[in-house]
């Protein structure tokens, strides 16, 4: 499974999270989907299939996703498609080119597939606004995944803020002490059993010798104590699943930092008090130790994008730990892989 499928299936597991916030149809039957294909004269890219084929179409509060909805035209991708056609004609505008496919609207224009292009080894096309914006195509998105992601976390994010503000106003404000139920060396060993239960989607190393370790402390000024020391003496580093946690292989984990502390094409770097441990390329994210908060004599960890300012951040949106976050990415995968 590639990354942008497994982002497809972390999508699915939202909306089954919070079916309260969606609504969709039973999905489309393959004779269906070939009978819509057929009246578009196009092919659907698989992940726009695989979207019909589970849901037809998709609803939010706020937003809609066209799909299979003979029953709902409002939502209907044959049905938008054609009264969109028909406005360009009586409006003497350029007709829709062949190859796109419009998925939503957005404000006067169309979002479309753009069949034409192909990403992610064929498995997605590119998404674009029609008419463009400015001249020539502007893309949207480079999948249609990406979009369906976009949307469904706005709609849960939004349904969250709700929730939270009718709490905040009708419960009164009760604060207390929390701790993490597992200690992190729990928390760890858990991962650690995850990763070796499941050697299909682990290509992490055998890990590296106190001598390989020490080099890049010296290197980075820092010391790695706790579990993700721990992790490096016992997997190194690589991938498991899409993950990529950075090894020490070829001082990867030394010049990716550097190259972060220090930029040559953007203008904010790395803050000297992070270490950029793992990168998430779908998500844009570094999740990097905190060697200036540390919970129980461990580095915290907290998420960073390239060229954003150390004060644009939230301080206090982090993990306790490394073994924390290693678990919870672990997992994850297990689950969406699985």
């Amino acid at each position: 499974m590639n990354k942008i499928e497994s982002k497809f299936n972390r999508v699915k597991k939202m909306i089954e999270k919070y079916p309260q916030v969606f609504e969709y149809g039973p999905g489309a039957s393959e004779a269906a989907i070939q009978d819509v294909e057929k009246q578009l004269n196009v092919t659907f890219p698989p992940l726009y299939r695989k979207f019909l084929e589970i849901y037809g179409y998709l609803v939010t509060e706020d937003e809609s996703i066209w799909g299979i909805a003979p029953q709902n035209l409002e939502y209907d991708l044959v049905f938008q498609n054609d009264k969109f056609k028909n406005m360009l004609a009586k409006s003497g505008k350029p007709p829709l080119p062949s190859y796109l496919v419009g998925i939503q609207t957005f404000e006067e224009s169309l979002i479309c597939l753009d069949l034409k292009t192909k990403s992610y080894d064929g498995a997605e096309v590119k998404t674009c606004f029609y008419p463009p914006e400015k001249e020539g195509f502007e893309y949207l998105d480079d999948s249609f995944t990406e979009l369906f992601y976009m949307e469904c976390d706005n709609a849960i994010s939004s349904y969250l803020d709700e929730q939270t503000f009718k709490k905040d106003n009708h419960t009164p404000l009760t604060i207390k002490e929390t701790k993490l139920s597992s200690t992190q060396d729990d928390l760890y060993e858990t991962a650690k059993q995850l990763i070796l239960q499941h050697p299909e989607l682990s290509e992490l190393g055998d890990g590296y010798t106190k001598e390989e370790i020490a080099i890049v402390e010296r290197e980075l000024g820092v010391n790695f104590a706790g579990s993700y020391y721990t992790f490096l003496n016992e997997f190194g580093g690589g991938l498991f699943g899409e993950n990529v946690f950075f090894s020490l292989d070829d001082d990867e984990l030394i010049k990716i930092n550097l190259q972060l502390y220090h930029p040559t094409d953007y203008e904010y770097g790395l803050a000297k008090k992070l270490v950029a441990v793992y990168y998430d390329d779908l998500e844009d994210f570094y999740a990097c130790l905190d060697y200036e908060n540390k919970i129980n004599g461990e580095p915290s960890v907290v998420y960073r994008n390239a060229n954003v300012s150390e004060e644009d951040y939230d301080q206090n949106e982090r993990l306790q730990s490394f073994a924390e976050f290693l678990l919870y990415i672990i997992k994850d995968t297990v689950s969406v892989d699985g």
